[in-house]
């Protein structure tokens, strides 16, 4: 309990810095809230088939989870890998990074739009005809 009350006065500035900022959150809801989805799934692939089934699942669905957080449409991203990586190298690191969900290099399809951005496309199409 001496050691938990010493860390406690010794880092006070750091702890309370909260406090300070309204933009810090008070505690990690939001980001436990965010990844719910991929414990369930960890979870999940416990009870597998294979050790290969579950490595597979477990990749397959970082990667969906990957696109969600970085605005790509999981389906346009494999539809996009798939018809891609059979012409790659794959040896080659550099090239397979220009794949990954939050390379800067992938196509504009592959993007989620936001409620906004399909507003305005329809109205920009509206205006048109």
């Amino acid at each position: 309990m001496r050691k938990a009350i010493q860390y406690v006065l010794n880092n006070k500035e750091g702890l309370m810095e909260f406090t300070n900022d309204a933009i810090i959150p008070h505690d990690n809801t939001s980001c436990e809230r965010s990844i719910r989805p991929f414990v369930v799934i960890r979870n999940r692939c416990k009870f597998s088939v294979s050790v290969h089934g579950a490595q597979a699942s477990a990749m397959i669905y970082s990667l969906v989870i990957s696109c969600i957080e970085n605005k790509q449409n999981p389906y346009m991203y494999f539809t996009h890998l798939f018809e891609n990586l059979p012409k790659l190298d794959l040896t080659n690191k550099e090239e397979l990074r220009k794949y990954l969900p939050y390379s800067q290099e992938l196509p504009s399809y592959i993007r989620t739009l936001s409620k906004s951005e399909i507003k305005a496309i329809l109205n920009e199409a509206k205006s048109q005809v």
